[in-house]
C-alpha cells in the first residue's frame, strides 16, 4: 500500500495539529487537493 503524507504551507502547521486538517495529501505520484477553509 502506498503511503499517505500530508501537505500544508509554512505557517500552516497548527491547522494540521489541532484539526488534522492539511491542504494536500500527497499518495505516491498522485496530489489530492482540498479546497480553502478558513484565511
Amino acid at each position: 500500500m502506498v503511503e499517505r503524507t500530508a501537505v500544508f504551507p509554512a505557517g500552516r502547521h497548527s491547522l494540521y495539529a489541532e484539526h488534522r486538517y492539511s491542504a494536500a495529501i500527497r499518495s505516491g505520484d498522485l496530489l489530492f487537493v482540498s479546497g480553502q477553509v478558513g484565511s
